[in-house]
């Protein structure tokens, strides 16, 4: 499955880059406060797990290597020996982090593209899902089968997170033709239990947004 609004997807951000630049504004995050936040939630998942060094990580939807620049200067990446990877579906995104970061890994890739067999003992996924380009149906059958792929492909954990349909009200942009997206944690709980009975639901750190932990079952 290719996600549906794919080319609107990467114009819609390349449009903020033009715009914006080397900025948080360049993937809609409102301010870098929020964005650091839930940085933090999702690396967060790893003390959760057996596997809390020498691991290999997916940042899918890497967009400017933000995620990546906070871990590096928090020291998570050395402290932990952690082996970085991003993919993102905008070519003029991946130049821009890979410009920023040359010493890190970054792709043009959609891990619904085709059979998607690489393994990663974390996959991470910030923000990807906020933004409704295409039909509902059709945005809430490409976010199930990207949390189906991003578990396939972890072998401890996947993280993402979600706008919350509660926090709807915290919205700067409450206009009808909103293009953001806001999703009701029952929903999303409901699906990913169907993938594993080890989940996390992560509501404590903001008001407007909640965080998923899907763990691979112990051997």
């Amino acid at each position: 499955m290719e996600m549906p609004e794919k080319g609107k997807m990467i114009k819609y951000y390349e449009d903020l880059y033009e715009k914006y630049g080397y900025d948080h504004r360049s993937l809609d995050w409102k301010d870098p406060v929020g964005q650091r936040l839930r940085y933090s939630v999702l690396f967060d998942v790893v003390r959760y797990c057996e596997k809390q060094a020498n691991f290999s990580m997916l940042d899918a939807g890497s967009g400017l290597g933000h995620f990546y620049g906070y871990l590096k200067e928090h020291g998570a990446l050395g402290k932990l020996k952690a082996d970085y990877t991003g993919y993102d579906i905008s070519p003029r995104l991946v130049e821009a982090a890979r410009g920023k970061y040359p010493e890190a890994k970054f792709e043009v890739k959609d891990i619904l593209d085709g059979y998607f067999t690489k393994k990663f003992d974390y996959v991470f996924s910030c923000g990807v899902f906020n933004v409704r380009l295409s039909s509902v149906y059709e945005h809430d059958a490409f976010v199930k089968e990207m949390i189906m792929r991003m578990y396939e492909c972890c072998n401890a954990a996947a993280a993402f997170n979600f706008l919350s349909e509660s926090g709807a009200k915290y919205a700067v942009n409450k206009d009808k033709e909103s293009v953001y997206y806001y999703f009701k944690p029952e929903e999303i709980v409901e699906y990913v239990r169907q993938l594993s009975p080890r989940f996390i639901l992560r509501q404590d750190y903001h008001p407007a947004d909640f965080t998923v932990y899907l763990l691979k079952e112990r051997r």
